[in-house]
Parts: structure tokens; C-alpha cells; sequence
């Protein structure tokens, strides 16, 4: 894996942008309640930092708390060579929507630099989880400073990784349907 640092470093030589992720099942009391997308992303920024090499760490979860409540979460930091900048806010990307609006809280983080935003299940963020799998990339809008653009971080995803996203989306909720009561 490309160390954020190193790729600051990199990107700092090369004009392209870098990118890589890993998508993970969560577990607990050994079911599966979760799916995790973690991503790194270093590009150069003219919005915020004046054209420098910046990068994005963090992860999109989807959760499942049981009882049917489904929920995700985007937690993010910047770093801006080697100091940590603290975001406002983040959301998904989807082409030219986001799931801004199926926003619940956004808060500090538990670690340093951190931004955790979660959402509701609503219509953009289950439209940003498909999105990811067939789009095969996730692109993370964060808003700095108070100002009211978003810097948008792409991360690409593999073949394998898009589907590996999907397949854990598609038996999350498939245990969630199977845990919900049926009418009789």
C-alpha cells in the first residue's frame, strides 16, 4: 500500500493523481453488519490549497444496527503534507448528485483530523452505493474552512474490489430482509 506521505511526496513529481482502496465485510456478535470501502486518494488542489498535492484518508461504511435500521457513515481527513487538516463536512459523489441530503450528523472524530458524517438510508445514499459498484471508483466531496465547494478525491477500485463492494452490499441486505418480520 502507498503510504499517504510517500504518495504527497510522489505526487509532488508527477502531475497524475493516486489512488487506492480496500473494501472489507464488518462483523460483530459473528454476523455481518457492515460493509467498508477504505480509501486513499492524493491530487492536486487549486480550491483550498493553492494548487499543492492533497490527499484524502478515510472510509464509507454501510451498517446495518439491526431491526431493519440501516445506516452509513463517511469519515475522512486531509493531509496536506505532513499535518492533518480537519474537514467540515463530506458526502458521496454520484456523477452530478450526491447524498448530501440524506445527511444526519457530522461530527469530530474519535481520531485526530477526522471528519465522521453519517446518513440515513435514503434514496442518494442507496443511489451512491450502487453507484460505486458499477461505476467501479468512489469520489468523496470535502468541504474545508467554511467555504462551500467541495474538493472532490477519486478513488478508483479494481474489477475485483467493485465487486467485492457489491457482493457484500447485496447479502447485507439480504440478511436484513430475512430479519424483518413477514405478515402473516
Amino acid at each position: 500500500m502507498i503510504g499517504i506521505v510517500a504518495a504527497l511526496a510522489l505526487l509532488a513529481q508527477e502531475p497524475d493523481r493516486l489512488s487506492e482502496a480496500t473494501v472489507a465485510p464488518v462483523f460483530a456478535e459473528g454476523r455481518l453488519r457492515g460493509c467498508a470501502l477504505n480509501f486513499k486518494s492524493v491530487q492536486r488542489d487549486n480550491l483550498y490549497f493553492g494548487g499543492r498535492a492533497v490527499g484524502a484518508d478515510g472510509s464509507f461504511n454501510l451498517y446495518h444496527f439491526g431491526d431493519g435500521q440501516v445506516g452509513a457513515m463517511l469519515k475522512v481527513a486531509v493531509l496536506d503534507g505532513d499535518a492533518m487538516r480537519l474537514p467540515d463536512t463530506g458526502y458521496v459523489i454520484t456523477g452530478y448528485e450526491t447524498n448530501a441530503d440524506d445527511v444526519t450528523s457530522n461530527m469530530v472524530g474519535d481520531d485526530a483530523g477526522y471528519r465522521l458524517t453519517t446518513f440515513r438510508f435514503g434514496e442518494s445514499t442507496a443511489e451512491a452505493i450502487g453507484y460505486i459498484a458499477g461505476s467501479e471508483m468512489i469520489t468523496v466531496g470535502v468541504q474545508m474552512g467554511g467555504g462551500q465547494s467541495a474538493i472532490p478525491f477519486r478513488t478508483d477500485l479494481k474489477e475485483a474490489q467493485a465487486a467485492d463492494w457489491e457482493r457484500c452490499v447485496d447479502t447485507l441486505i439480504t440478511d436484513i430482509r430475512a430479519s424483518l418480520p413477514t405478515d402473516q
